[in-house]
């Protein structure tokens, strides 16, 4: 015999659903946008090579984007847009690691 939910499930929303974004302000946007345009140009030649640029796009990433999915889509579909680089292409730098990292497996 089926019981009906007790409540405690919560609709979610279809897979592939895009967040609302439209809360989102545009100057929050761009300086997302401006701040990882920055590290790919390695303006300040703060970083060595591509994957001290890898590492700083972990770091902005888990730092300003992964908290706050309607923050990551908006970003990213400007990024997108505006042909500064598109998802995909910035998931691969953050899977980029030095060769001495990768082969000992320290990422998980």
């Amino acid at each position: 015999m089926r019981t009906k939910p007790s409540g405690l499930l919560r609709p979610c929303l279809p897979c592939g659903s895009r967040p609302d974004t439209s809360h989102i302000p545009v100057e929050e946007i761009a300086n997302h946008v401006k701040a990882i345009q920055s590290i790919l140009d390695n303006e300040e030649d703060k970083y060595v090579d591509e994957y001290a640029i890898a590492a700083a796009m972990r770091d902005y990433e888990a730092t300003y984007l992964n908290p706050s999915p309607e923050v990551y889509s908006a970003v990213f579909d400007s990024l997108a847009k505006q042909k500064i680089i598109t998802k995909a292409r910035f998931k691969e730098y953050l899977k980029l690691l030095p060769p001495s990292e990768n082969e000992a497996g320290t990422r998980g």
